[in-house]
């Protein structure tokens, strides 16, 4: 329960161990704003260790283990049902804040800032309040990059089914409902891809992906551009997991809304994936 004497801001990082120094790095990022007071909440995600507790005490943080693994998105669902701020800013374990980052909230809706990755500073998602973008994949936002207010969150949770791409699916549902959204042209944190252990090269990249076509199978297949994206990604996931068949076939499904593409033909014959786009 938010009390009058909470944080307005709450920053939940999930994670499962330390990730190499990672964790300790997107800490002291929450900790050394100087902008505003906010509560850093660690949430432990059955680490076999010791590590994550040891680590969250030292640095004088909150601390939350969970006794069984259920994802990042089981993970983010108790720290935001624990959290006391009234808005939630998600940091990934890898990546970390920027030093004098703004801390602004949008009442029962969202607020999204801009990125800084591989060296640039990216714009802010302004598709985010458009469904049809984002269903053809030309919307979104790192979630690390958000700020949402908590009370929306309890109602509109992450869905635990999901072990990845799950920050995608929370905002297309918000989106659906035309929550309020406000863009910052201020960097609001820095992605680091460089970890050994991302998400992006786990096998719950496609499975999830694949359980995201189904529960929104209505909506994609209203919109040819979209159903042609989805099967694209669904294709290459196979592929990068070693299932050719598979693979192949969702890239001929994509071909037959958008023949038009030298490189999913390539895919097609050769079985591979660019690495562009691995």
């Amino acid at each position: 329960m938010v009390s009058r004497g909470s944080p307005e801001f709450s920053v939940v990082i999930p994670t499962l161990g330390t990730r190499n120094g990672a964790l300790k790095r997107a800490v002291r990022s929450a900790q050394e704003q100087s902008q505003t007071r906010v509560e850093v909440l660690v949430v432990d995600d059955a680490t076999p260790d010791d590590s994550v507790r040891v680590l969250a005490l030292e640095a004088g943080v909150g601390y939350l283990r969970r006794r069984v693994n259920g994802g990042p998105s089981a993970a983010r669902n108790e720290g935001a049902r624990l959290a006391s701020g009234r808005f939630i800013v998600f940091l990934d374990s890898d990546d970390e804040l920027p030093e004098s980052r703004p801390w602004v909230g949008t009442p029962w809706g969202v607020t999204v800032g801009r990125i800084y990755r591989e060296g640039r500073l990216d714009m802010p998602a302004s598709p985010l309040d458009l469904p049809s973008s984002l269903l053809r994949h030309k919307g979104g936002a790192s979630l690390s990059s958000l700020v949402l207010c908590r009370e929306l969150l309890l109602e509109e949770p992450f869905d635990v089914s999901l072990r990845a791409w799950e920050d995608w699916d929370l905002v297309y549902r918000l989106s659906l409902r035309r929550v309020p959204v406000t863009a910052s042209e201020a960097c609001f944190a820095i992605i680091h891809e460089d970890s050994p252990d991302r998400l992006s090269r786990s096998p719950s990249m496609q499975s999830s992906l694949s359980i995201l076509y189904a529960k929104y199978h209505s909506q994609i297949r209203q919109d040819a551009t979209a159903q042609a994206v989805w099967c694209r990604k669904l294709g290459q996931r196979h592929l990068l997991a070693g299932d050719r068949w598979s693979g192949r076939a969702w890239i001929l499904k994509s071909l037959v809304r958008r023949p038009f593409s030298p490189r999913r033909w390539w895919m097609v014959i050769s079985g591979r994936v660019p690495s562009a786009k691995r």
